[in-house]
Protein backbone atom coordinates (compact mmCIF):
# COMPACT_ATOMS: atom_id res chain seq x y z
CA UNK A 1 0.00 0.00 0.00
CA UNK A 2 1.27 3.27 -0.74
CA UNK A 3 2.12 6.22 1.98
CA UNK A 4 -0.33 8.37 1.01
CA UNK A 5 -2.82 6.21 0.51
CA UNK A 6 -1.96 4.99 4.18
CA UNK A 7 -1.70 8.62 5.79
CA UNK A 8 -5.43 9.08 3.74
CA UNK A 9 -6.71 5.86 5.50
CA UNK A 10 -5.41 6.72 8.44
CA UNK A 11 -7.26 10.52 8.69
CA UNK A 12 -10.39 8.89 7.75
CA UNK A 13 -9.93 6.79 10.46
CA UNK A 14 -8.84 9.27 13.05
CA UNK A 15 -12.17 11.62 11.88
CA UNK A 16 -14.24 8.48 12.14
CA UNK A 17 -13.76 7.62 15.69
CA UNK A 18 -13.80 11.29 16.75
CA UNK A 19 -17.59 11.71 15.32
CA UNK A 20 -18.33 8.06 16.67
CA UNK A 21 -16.87 9.50 20.36
CA UNK A 22 -18.62 12.38 19.98
CA UNK A 23 -22.41 10.02 18.71
CA UNK A 24 -22.06 7.44 21.36
CA UNK A 25 -20.39 9.43 24.26
CA UNK A 26 -18.04 6.49 25.47
CA UNK A 27 -14.62 5.58 23.92
CA UNK A 28 -15.34 2.10 23.71
CA UNK A 29 -18.70 2.41 21.85
CA UNK A 30 -16.89 4.51 19.63
CA UNK A 31 -14.02 2.05 19.21
CA UNK A 32 -16.61 -0.93 18.87
CA UNK A 33 -19.20 1.50 16.19
CA UNK A 34 -15.24 1.80 13.66
CA UNK A 35 -15.06 -2.12 14.24
CA UNK A 36 -17.89 -2.79 13.37
CA UNK A 37 -18.38 -0.37 10.49
CA UNK A 38 -15.37 -1.16 9.13
CA UNK A 39 -16.31 -5.24 8.68
CA UNK A 40 -19.36 -3.90 6.66
CA UNK A 41 -16.41 -3.33 3.99
CA UNK A 42 -17.79 0.34 2.52
CA UNK A 43 -16.92 0.95 -0.93
CA UNK A 44 -16.06 4.58 0.05
CA UNK A 45 -14.75 6.89 2.65
CA UNK A 46 -18.00 8.85 2.81
CA UNK A 47 -19.87 5.44 3.44
CA UNK A 48 -17.41 4.57 5.79
CA UNK A 49 -17.76 7.16 7.84
CA UNK A 50 -22.37 7.34 7.34
CA UNK A 51 -21.72 3.46 8.53
CA UNK A 52 -19.46 4.16 11.68
CA UNK A 53 -22.59 7.13 12.72
CA UNK A 54 -24.98 4.51 12.42
CA UNK A 55 -23.45 2.25 14.44
CA UNK A 56 -22.36 4.65 16.77
CA UNK A 57 -25.81 5.93 17.31
CA UNK A 58 -27.18 2.84 17.82
CA UNK A 59 -24.38 2.06 20.39
CA UNK A 60 -25.40 5.73 22.06
CA UNK A 61 -25.22 6.50 26.09
CA UNK A 62 -28.21 7.61 26.75
CA UNK A 63 -29.60 11.38 25.76
CA UNK A 64 -27.53 13.78 23.42
CA UNK A 65 -26.17 16.76 25.40
CA UNK A 66 -28.78 19.63 25.62
CA UNK A 67 -26.12 22.38 25.37
CA UNK A 68 -25.22 23.16 21.73
CA UNK A 69 -21.35 23.19 21.72
CA UNK A 70 -19.28 26.40 20.28
CA UNK A 71 -18.82 27.02 16.70
CA UNK A 72 -16.30 25.84 14.99
CA UNK A 73 -13.75 28.84 14.29
CA UNK A 74 -13.66 28.04 10.51
CA UNK A 75 -17.38 28.45 10.56
CA UNK A 76 -18.08 31.56 11.61
CA UNK A 77 -20.60 32.49 9.06
CA UNK A 78 -23.09 29.91 10.31
CA UNK A 79 -25.68 31.58 12.26
CA UNK A 80 -25.91 30.96 15.58
CA UNK A 81 -29.48 29.94 15.57
CA UNK A 82 -28.38 27.23 12.51
CA UNK A 83 -25.20 25.99 14.03
CA UNK A 84 -27.84 24.96 17.21
CA UNK A 85 -29.21 22.41 14.84
CA UNK A 86 -26.17 21.48 12.26
CA UNK A 87 -24.18 20.83 15.02
CA UNK A 88 -26.58 18.47 16.51
CA UNK A 89 -27.42 15.86 13.51
CA UNK A 90 -23.61 16.59 11.75
CA UNK A 91 -21.57 16.21 15.18
CA UNK A 92 -23.84 14.29 17.75
CA UNK A 93 -25.29 11.99 15.10
CA UNK A 94 -28.74 13.03 16.26
CA UNK A 95 -32.11 12.55 13.82
CA UNK A 96 -33.53 16.12 12.58
CA UNK A 97 -36.56 15.55 14.78
CA UNK A 98 -34.45 14.72 18.11
CA UNK A 99 -32.85 18.21 17.33
CA UNK A 100 -35.74 19.67 16.77
CA UNK A 101 -36.81 18.61 19.97
CA UNK A 102 -33.80 19.63 21.70
CA UNK A 103 -33.56 22.54 20.48
CA UNK A 104 -37.71 23.31 21.18
CA UNK A 105 -38.34 23.84 17.73
CA UNK A 106 -41.00 22.41 15.00
CA UNK A 107 -39.20 19.71 12.85
CA UNK A 108 -39.59 21.83 9.78
CA UNK A 109 -38.13 25.09 11.15
CA UNK A 110 -35.00 22.14 12.29
CA UNK A 111 -34.98 20.99 8.27
CA UNK A 112 -34.76 24.88 7.59
CA UNK A 113 -32.02 25.92 9.95
CA UNK A 114 -30.23 22.56 8.88
CA UNK A 115 -30.41 23.48 5.12
CA UNK A 116 -29.47 26.94 5.68
CA UNK A 117 -26.86 25.86 8.19
CA UNK A 118 -25.00 23.55 5.71
CA UNK A 119 -25.33 26.30 2.64
CA UNK A 120 -23.62 28.74 4.76
CA UNK A 121 -21.13 26.03 5.72
CA UNK A 122 -20.16 25.24 1.82
CA UNK A 123 -20.35 28.41 1.18
CA UNK A 124 -18.10 29.80 3.37
CA UNK A 125 -15.34 27.02 3.00
CA UNK A 126 -15.45 27.86 -0.78
CA UNK A 127 -14.92 31.41 0.36
CA UNK A 128 -17.69 32.86 -1.29
CA UNK A 129 -19.10 34.51 1.79
CA UNK A 130 -18.83 37.13 4.21
CA UNK A 131 -19.42 36.47 7.57
CA UNK A 132 -22.69 36.97 8.77
CA UNK A 133 -24.37 37.52 12.28
CA UNK A 134 -28.33 36.55 11.15
CA UNK A 135 -29.66 33.59 9.04
CA UNK A 136 -31.64 35.72 7.08
CA UNK A 137 -31.53 35.88 3.85
CA UNK A 138 -29.60 39.12 1.64
CA UNK A 139 -31.19 42.17 2.14
CA UNK A 140 -32.70 44.55 -0.59
CA UNK A 141 -30.48 47.13 0.16
CA UNK A 142 -27.51 44.53 -0.41
CA UNK A 143 -29.34 43.37 -3.45
CA UNK A 144 -29.58 46.97 -4.97
CA UNK A 145 -25.29 47.18 -5.10
CA UNK A 146 -23.76 47.65 -8.20
CA UNK A 147 -23.31 43.64 -9.25
CA UNK A 148 -21.37 44.21 -12.55
CA UNK A 149 -18.51 44.88 -9.98
CA UNK A 150 -18.93 41.64 -8.05
CA UNK A 151 -20.45 39.60 -11.61
CA UNK A 152 -18.15 38.67 -14.93
CA UNK A 153 -18.09 42.30 -16.30
CA UNK A 154 -15.77 43.52 -14.70
CA UNK A 155 -12.71 44.04 -17.01
CA UNK A 156 -10.50 45.92 -14.16
CA UNK A 157 -10.98 42.56 -11.86
CA UNK A 158 -11.24 44.91 -9.06
CA UNK A 159 -14.91 43.96 -7.76
CA UNK A 160 -15.11 47.85 -7.81
CA UNK A 161 -17.93 49.93 -9.14
CA UNK A 162 -17.12 50.87 -12.87
CA UNK A 163 -17.01 55.24 -14.26
CA UNK A 164 -19.96 55.41 -16.73
CA UNK A 165 -18.32 55.30 -20.36
CA UNK A 166 -17.97 58.98 -21.98
CA UNK A 167 -19.68 59.17 -24.68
Amino acid sequence: MEPQTLAAEREIASAAYSLALRVAGDAEAAAASVEAASARRPATAGAFVRAVREEARARRQGRAGADTATACPRLPYVAAEDWSVLERVALRGMRVGEAADAVGIERREALLRLHRGLLDAGRGLRGERQVRDDARPASRAWLRGDHAARGLHDPARDRQPQPAAAA
